[in-house]
């Protein structure tokens, strides 16, 4: 009885495959039949092997693997970030640099009984003459990393005042390095998948891993969809005082590889042709880094009708893009309902296809992108939701 059913369900099995093949043959036939099926598997699994065996090789390097110790959970929502002005911070006028003299020479000699008072300003800049009490109690000179801080309009990165972003204060790591922008530490986003895909519903899950090891990074993005629906988009480069530079970005699904290469001065596509490489330019999986630490750092404002520009490059070419802030929303993700902004990309003139991505930045949660949305077409999408963030 075991026996039969097990031959149904075989035979079954196989009109599935084949639905046009009639299911009373006789078992000698199945067989028959079995084995077509065995030796066109194998087939086809000798033709994947071959053309994974004629991929270019990898333009990517390997990186240490990410230490993730904590999961994040959203915070009171801060205050927006000032937006830097650091030509106005930088400049002094001439009396305030003479002020600036005057303390530095009165506070190194703090035991002198009389100090010498400080020589008197132009009268139209002349603030009123301090005591000599109240000379020896001004700050000395800021110190160098103050003055950095100065030149870029940020607040000095100590652990006990309210500017360090929570990333750093929560985990005892300092993410800035010699070029003064704070970036996140490394950093897994855990989404889950929905969508529509060639007319049918799609569900898996998604992640976004960014990692930083000295002034290199790393972007990786995966999708898993379902058994034979899967890719990744992976961005590696520099941090510099700028923002990240992309130096090589490679994309992979079904099996097919595709690169790019950002040279200093030209965009090597994957055709062997080469393009202008523009100044502050991304890649497709970069961006998320990228215009999450514009936002908290106030290189870039969030508000709703602002707007976010910034040139992105595939195997293919590059284009700018410009993001409008839309709305303010709600996004029902794993770690509960957070605020986050919709970004909206804008038509391009001369598009190279047709996809696009909406984001949701959420500044409870670090402004990072608690949803994705990559529209493939006019019907098929592809909507990833946070489930999980690990630092």
């Amino acid at each position: 009885m075991v026996g039969t059913l097990k031959r149904s369900l075989v035979r079954r099995v196989i009109h599935g495959v084949i639905p046009g093949l009639p299911l009373g043959l006789s078992g000698s036939r199945w067989r028959g039949v079995g084995l077509v099926l065995a030796v066109l598997l194998l087939h086809g699994l000798s033709l994947h092997g071959l053309a994974l065996s004629l991929q270019p090789p990898s333009v990517l390097k390997a990186m240490p693997q990410a230490l993730l110790t904590r999961q994040l959970l959203p915070t009171v929502a801060p205050p927006a970030p000032a937006l830097q002005a650091p030509a106005v911070v930088a400049q002094k006028t001439p009396s305030e640099a003479a002020a600036a003299t005057v303390t530095t020479v009165v506070t190194a000699q703090p035991d002198s009984p009389s100090p010498t008072p400080p020589p008197p300003a132009p009268p139209e800049a002349s603030p009123a003459p301090a005591a000599p009490a109240e000379l020896a109690a001004l700050p000395a000179s800021p110190p160098p990393e103050s003055a950095a801080s100065a030149m870029t309009g940020q607040a000095p990165v100590t652990p006990a005042t309210d500017s360090v972003p929570s990333s750093v204060a929560s985990t005892g790591t300092n993410t800035s390095g010699a070029e003064g922008l704070q970036w996140p530490p490394d950093t897994r986003l855990h989404y889950r998948v929905s969508g529509q895909f060639r007319g049918g519903p799609m569900y898996g899950d998604a992640q976004v891993l960014w990692q930083r090891n000295g002034n290199h990074y790393q972007v990786r993005v995966e999708v898993n969809m379902s058994l034979f629906v899967h890719f990744s988009m992976t961005s590696q480069g520099e941090v510099r005082a700028d923002g990240l530079y992309p130096t090589v970005y490679e994309e992979e699904a079904r099996g097919s590889r595709r690169s790019l290469k950002l040279d200093e001065k030209v965009l090597r596509l994957m055709d062997g042709q080469s393009a202008p490489r523009p100044a502050h330019v991304q890649d497709t999986a970069s961006q998320f880094v990228e215009l999450t630490q514009r936002f908290q750092s106030g290189r870039a404002a969030l508000v709703v009708g602002g707007v976010a520009q910034l040139w992105l490059a595939r195997p293919n070419g590059a284009n700018e893009w410009t993001y409008d802030i839309v709305a303010r929303e709600p996004v029902n993700t794993g770690l509960g309902v957070v605020d986050a902004f919709h970004l909206l990309p804008r038509p391009l003139a001369q598009p190279r296809g047709n996809s696009t991505a909406e984001m949701w930045f959420a500044p409870t949660l670090q402004y990072l992108p608690v949803r994705i949305r990559l529209n493939l077409d006019s019907v098929n999408f592809i909507d990833l939701i946070t489930e999980k963030i690990e630092q």
